[in-house]
């Protein structure tokens, strides 16, 4: 795990990704799936960002406000969630937090 300091007091934990997601993204070499709609070195579908966006902005407001820390209005929708490593490990933590228990 690797600890990080951030703003408000907050601690961001990062643990890295299952193997699986390791391996469609050629462990973290690719920010696009091959042949597939998957972005990121998490390979998120749009439709499940879309889903953590959502989750984001209703149940995860604490994250929600710290994920804008993140994220550069100049940059589009797609390069944010392909080439922004906190915001995309971000997305991958609180679609595990929301799935976890299922």
């Amino acid at each position: 795990m690797i600890f990080g300091s951030v703003p408000d007091g907050l601690t961001l934990i990062f643990v890295p990704s299952s193997v699986k997601n390791c391996n469609t993204s050629d462990f973290g070499k690719l920010i696009k799936q091959v042949n597939g709609p998957a972005l990121s070195i998490y390979q998120i579908e749009p439709n499940t960002y879309n889903f953590i966006d959502k989750l984001l902005e209703t149940k995860y407001t604490d994250i929600y406000n710290f994920t804008k820390y993140f994220i550069d209005k100049n940059k589009t929708q797609v390069h944010t969630r392909m080439c922004n490593i906190p915001h995309g490990t971000i997305a991958a933590l609180v679609y595990y937090l929301h799935t976890a228990n299922d």
